[in-house]
């Protein structure tokens, strides 16, 4: 679509061509330009129904066109986490040198990929220009095969050094409150969104394409470590948080326990 929309700006083409609107639509939901961007920025802090307005159709053709292009990259990954539970990686029972040689070899290599990879993405696509450029000049980008291959090295180094620290008995409270986090993962999931969503839409405290990019930090440590120390909280008066209880409620059809005696 970028070359059939680069030759129609070439030879001067009906701006209503295919090519023109296709790009056009493209570029709209993908790579906004900067014009784009400031509507897009009026629109999310205006108040609900304009935000939501604005999301709805976005979220729609998400969740219908693009979604059979891209869950097989999440149905891959979920099989994968399935197989490795069966065969006993997640539950600690493979030997500690395993797990070490995962790490070294996890580490070693992926760490060497993703320093490249992004090297080569700072290289060639630090503004969007760049982007544009690289996408007409190159018609398939193999560098890009390195995003799968580093992430999966690198998440089972990360795995098998959580499960080392995990069976040395090292940070015994911070590995209880991940559990609990982890318990309560639908809860603290809604619960992060509609912090985020009150704190960044119009409607809320309009903080939306305020924040530069390392103070997006500051909020991601702050909702953590609100999470870590209220999951725990929760747990000791709850058998689940209030939303996993919903969902078994209608699950299994019936009243299930919720508060612990």
């Amino acid at each position: 679509m970028r070359s059939a929309y680069v030759e129609a700006v070439k030879t001067k083409a009906d701006p209503q061509s295919k090519a023109f609107t296709e790009w056009r639509e493209i570029e709209k939901t993908m790579i906004p330009n900067r014009e784009d961007a400031k509507e897009n920025n009026q629109k999310m802090k205006g108040d609900y129904s304009t935000v939501a307005g604005y999301l709805r159709p976005l979220a729609f053709k998400g969740q219908t066109i693009y979604l059979p292009l891209e869950i097989w990259d999440s149905v891959a990954l979920m099989f994968l986490g399935l197989a490795l539970y069966r065969w006993g990686f997640f539950t600690g029972s493979w030997s500690n040198s395993t797990y070490w040689k995962i790490l070294m070899i996890g580490y070693g290599l992926g760490l060497p990929l993703v320093s490249y990879s992004h090297y080569y993405g700072f290289k060639n696509y630090s503004t969007l220009e760049a982007n544009l450029l690289v996408m007409e000049r190159v018609a398939i980008n193999w560098v890009s095969l390195i995003y799968p291959f580093q992430r999966i090295l690198l998440v089972m180094a990360q795995a098998s050094a959580l499960i080392l620290l995990y069976q040395a008995g090292i940070a015994k409270g911070l590995f209880s409150s991940l559990e609990a986090v982890g318990r309560m993962a639908f809860t603290n999931y809604i619960m992060h969104s509609l912090i985020c969503t009150l704190l960044f839409f119009g409607y809320g405290l309009n903080y939306f394409a305020v924040l530069d990019f390392y103070q997006l930090y500051y909020l991601v440590l702050a909702i953590w470590v609100l999470q870590l120390i209220t999951s725990p909280i929760w747990l000791r008066h709850f058998y689940f948080g209030p939303l996993e209880w919903l969902w078994r409620r209608f699950t299994y059809w019936k009243l299930q326990p919720f508060r612990r005696q």
